[in-house]
């Protein structure tokens, strides 16, 4: 071979070589997507032990400020405070408070490591679509800690890669593979973030970030509300803050804070008594929920009118600063409301618009009457044949119209009726129609207080509007010029009654108590069972079995029980003029039952096992408010008063040794 041909080998082979070296040094090395976690590995261990019903493991988070960038615009949230007082922020596209659990469900993401399973080079614009990476689809992330970005995450997130599985319990991927994402200063390589969905947290709607509360305000930092109906009358309320110390720490925790508490007066109209529920204003107003918030410029005519002619104003004020909504009247759905100064409209349901719709009608004291039922001498219902009067007399009560020679005891219907509440005043709009309900009641009723009468006048079901219908219209007093209000339907019939239902139940009014001694005879037994107290005090007060056979010991419980029968008994049904041999009250065929009362009196129940109803049975006593009156008792009463000896006793312990 020629020099010369060795020569330009040897070149050759020395270029070749140079240039493997330069292009080894210049060929792209993939870069690495490792992004630490905020949480500690002792706390995230602590975490993957939680049980379900276990509390979350607290771990303070650095990230207090999130940009997510989407198609249709951009979304800033800022955190205020920490640990958990903290809240979050919209500041972009809107100022309002945010839901807090949606913000830090993406937080969480980051608690732990991320690091990539895969990278791929993207040679081309097309090769973005592969990855939901192209412009119509990725979302831009950016999360910052005091200002600055927070350990370069400045991503944009794609697609989110389905898993083969199930999640392990451990995951918070939400059994997916990865996800991708790129880097926004290396937009040339896509990386497949491991073991979780990025995307889901991110891919969410300004709806889904925003808190949908009408007010942005605690109900703690509420100092004053004024609410002005559609007829311009207003009520308006003031609200005083204090400090209500904390309680004592529990050993081992941390001591808990004093919390706020705000006390509310009815300062307008002057000289009114305000609702108990009052107290509750400021945390309904501070719970009511928009179902969705409307840009005004693209809110339909009819949602832009709805503001136009009469409505409600409701005005609150927190640290300083008043916030004034305005909302349609009525309850027909979508209820409009604006907040006055926002470029938007809020669609609510009727419900949330009723707790907004709230006059004097709602916030002045519903208490109509407030009696001690001790202290009513005279009671007036509706009967099932007209009007029933029952009025206190110097051993109990007795029907005075109808009159009847009957026991009366109205104390079961007093104590329903003593304290009446309206479920609201009329408004003013109703005043008219609540009237003309009134002007034929369908109920009338009164008690009366020594020289106090309470005449109330009941209509009868109302049908129209949703809200009130069932219930009824009352009045105290002069129908044409007392207030009327709303009266719930189940409260307006406890003002009608039976007779039977206003009768003396009571078996033996003076209750166990007043028992000193009792014999239980059943039917067609000679035995004689013969409950007295024990001559010795040091032995007990309570009646017990005298006479104990043999190798037997009392049944203390089964004779408490029989006592405490005799003391509760009552009728429950009434069966004047029945004979004896309907309902089988006749010594041969009924237990019979002497009881002697602490005053000396006797009375002898006697207790038949003939049915005077369902679950019931016949039965008489021969003294009292009930003397000689047929009566029905339960079936399982009677059976615990129709014990013999055996029935009382028990074998008694064997002797030690």
């Amino acid at each position: 071979m020629k020099k010369s041909t060795i020569y330009l080998l040897a070149a050759a082979i020395v270029l070749a070589v140079v240039a493997f070296i330069a292009t080894r040094k210049t060929a792209k090395i993939t870069p690495r997507l490792d992004i630490d976690g905020y949480a500690t590995a002792e706390e995230l261990e602590a975490d993957k032990k939680r049980g379900m019903l276990d509390p979350e493991v607290p771990v303070k988070s650095p990230i207090d400020e999130i940009i997510l960038e989407q198609a249709d615009g951009i979304i800033h949230l800022v955190r205020i405070g920490e640990g958990d007082d903290a809240k979050w922020r919209l500041k972009a596209p809107v100022d309002a408070p945010a839901t807090k659990w949606q913000v830090e469900a993406l937080v969480a993401l980051f608690k732990s490591p991320t690091t990539r399973s895969d990278a791929r080079t993207l040679k081309s614009e097309q090769d973005l679509s592969l990855f939901d990476l192209e412009a119509g689809r990725r979302i831009g992330l950016t999360l910052k800690s005091k200002g600055a970005v927070w350990n370069g995450v400045e991503l944009i997130i794609g697609q989110a890669v389905k898993g083969d599985g199930a999640p392990s319990p451990e995951d918070d991927s939400g059994g997916v593979k990865g996800t991708w994402v790129m880097k926004k200063a290396d937009t040339t390589v896509a990386f497949l973030v491991a073991d979780k969905d990025l995307r889901t947290a991110c891919a969410k709607t300004l709806a889904d970030f925003r808190n949908k509360v009408v007010f942005d305000a605690t109900a703690t930092d509420m100092t004053r509300v004024e609410v002005t109906d559609p007829s311009g009358a207003k009520v308006a309320l003031d609200g005083v803050a204090s400090e209500v110390p904390a309680p004592a720490p529990e050993p081992g925790k941390p001591a808990p804070k004093p919390t706020k508490k705000v006390t509310w007066t009815l300062v307008e109209p002057a000289g009114v008594k305000a609702d108990a529920g009052v107290e509750g204003i400021a945390r309904s107003l501070a719970n009511v929920a928009v179902k969705e918030f409307v840009p005004l410029a693209k809110a339909t005519d009819e949602a832009k009118k709805a503001l136009e002619g009469p409505h409600w104003v409701v005005s609150v004020t927190a640290g300083g600063v008043t916030a004034k909504v305005h909302v349609a009247d009525g309850d027909k759905e979508p209820v409009w409301a604006r907040v006055e100064g926002r470029d938007e409209l809020m669609s609510l349901t009727s419900y949330s618009a009723k707790q907004l719709q709230k006059g004097l009608d709602e916030m002045k004291d519903k208490t109509v009457w407030d009696v001690s039922k001790d202290a009513v001498t005279e009671l007036t219902v509706k009967g099932e044949a007209g009007a029933v009067t029952v009025a206190k007399v110097a051993d109990g009560w007795s029907f005075t119209q109808p009159a009847l020679p009957y026991a009366a005891d109205p104390t079961g219907v007093l104590s329903q009726v003593a304290k009446l509440s309206a479920m609201r005043w009329a408004r003013g709009s109703e005043v008219a129609a609540a009237r003309a309900a009134l002007a034929n009641p369908e109920t009338r009723a009164e008690l009366v207080v020594g020289a106090t009468r309470y005449p109330i006048a009941i209509s009868g079901p109302l049908t129209e509007g949703s809200d009130n219908a069932q219930n009824r219209w009352a009045v105290v007093g002069d129908v044409a010029t007392a207030e009327p209000f709303l009266l719930a339907d189940y409260v307006a019939k406890r003002f009608a009654t039976t007779v039977d239902a206003l009768r003396q139940k009571k078996v033996f009014p003076q209750g166990k108590d007043g028992i000193a001694s009792v014999t239980v005879q059943l039917a067609g037994k000679p035995e004689v069972a013969r409950l007295e107290k024990p001559s010795d005090p040091a032995m007990g007060t309570e009646l017990t079995l005298v006479d104990v056979p043999a190798g037997k010991s009392v049944d203390s419980e089964a004779v408490r029980t029989l006592i405490a029968t005799l003391g509760s008994l009552e009728a429950k049904t009434f069966h004047e003029g029945k004979a004896p041999e309907v309902t089988g009250l006749v010594p041969e065929k009924a237990a019979k039952i002497v009881v002697t009362m602490a005053d000396g009196k006797t009375a002898t129940l006697l207790v038949a096992t003939t049915s005077s109803g369902e679950s019931e049975v016949f039965a008489q006593v021969d003294a009292g408010p009930l003397a000689n009156t047929p009566i029905g008792i339960n079936e399982y009463q009677a059976k615990n008063l129709t014990k013999g000896v055996g029935d009382l006793v028990k074998d008694a312990a064997p002797a030690g040794p």
